[in-house]
């Protein structure tokens, strides 16, 4: 009777070992599917950062160029007053010279 429970006891200590091991297996995959999960995660709040940056850095881009845009606008506007006023000083002066040439 002592034979039979000893073997009992060895079977159920064998049954008990593989259950820890299938635990311990288990456990592993676990923490390797959370350490994946976390490297995911942190790639992917990386690649979020990165593309946040991208998109200040295009705005900001865009602003300058807006600004370029602008600033070329006034200069071709301030040329083109230039302009008008030596036609009108060159229209003065011709009409004084026709003047001047009729008085003569």
């Amino acid at each position: 009777e002592l034979l039979k429970e000893r073997e009992w006891l060895m079977k159920r200590v064998e049954e008990r070992g593989k259950e820890i091991n299938d635990l311990r297996a288990e456990l592993d995959t676990v923490k390797r599917e959370g350490s994946e999960h976390r490297r995911r995660t942190a790639e992917s709040e990386a690649q979020a950062q990165q593309s946040k940056r991208e998109l200040e850095n295009a705005k900001l881009r865009e602003e300058r160029a807006r600004e370029r845009a602008r600033a070329a606008e006034e200069e071709r506007n301030e040329r083109e007053e230039s302009v008008k006023k030596l036609r009108l000083n060159l229209a003065v002066a011709q009409e004084q010279m026709d003047r001047a040439t009729e008085e003569a």
